[in-house]
């Protein structure tokens, strides 16, 4: 079956909450998995008892390696709903609007944005003032990627990761290597089996080092 890759960043302004708080964490990826299950279900037409898959991937790092706590999910595109004679049958979407992109972004900026003034992280004030930005508010959802789940396309951006340590060791370098950021110990450099070096690359969404909140329950 068809999958899709999305991939939400949020405003600079709530970034550090989510790199923080693993509260605000869980809930604003409840809320993007939601809207986009939601959105499944109403371009369908199939009820509320439909429901969808997903994996997502929670990244922490931009491409120069600044924080920037954002989510990368893997949706089944499409649903799966109830039938009477095989069980369950899937139904699969075909394209996804630029108009629905922008319905789901604006679903996700407008409850998380609730979300944030109920945790006291932001005031009512901030929120009518967010709202009213330009460009979606600061929230970006991109939805342009479509595959087979056998293939890499949409699963190579999610998967690579580096090694999670609680500081970098004295025999690690940055450097930028064919238009990606690594960080790989010079041992690698030296003669490692392949395999231990692709565990040290770091594509531009990928988390190198942990934080208080290295783990998310949704």
């Amino acid at each position: 079956m068809p999958v899709r890759q999305c991939v939400l960043s949020v405003p600079t302004r709530l970034r550090h909450h989510l790199q923080h708080d693993c509260e605000a964490l869980n809930s604003a990826l409840r809320i993007f998995l939601d809207a986009i299950e939601h959105h499944l279900r109403g371009s369908l037409g199939a009820s509320t008892q439909a429901r969808t898959g997903a994996v997502a991937f929670i990244h922490r790092f931009g491409s120069a390696l600044n924080e920037h706590t954002h989510f990368h999910v893997v949706v089944i595109d499409g649903v799966f709903k109830p039938d009477p004679e095989q069980g369950v049958r899937f139904i699969a979407t075909q394209t996804i609007a630029a108009d629905a992109v922008r319905v789901v972004q604006t679903q996700v900026r407008r409850r998380n944005l609730r979300a944030f003034v109920r945790r006291g992280r932001i005031n009512a004030q901030t929120r009518k003032e967010m709202e009213a930005w330009d460009h979606g508010s600061g929230f970006s959802l991109d939805a342009s990627v479509r595959s087979r789940p056998t293939t890499e396309r949409a699963w190579i951006v999610c998967c690579a990761t580096a090694p999670v340590l609680p500081s970098p060791p004295s025999d690690w370098r940055i450097s930028t290597r064919s238009g990606c950021s690594t960080a790989c110990p010079n041992r690698v450099q030296t003669g490692a089996p392949r395999s231990s070096f692709r565990q040290c690359v770091l594509n531009e969404r990928c988390a190198l080092w942990p934080t208080r909140c290295s783990r998310a329950i949704y």
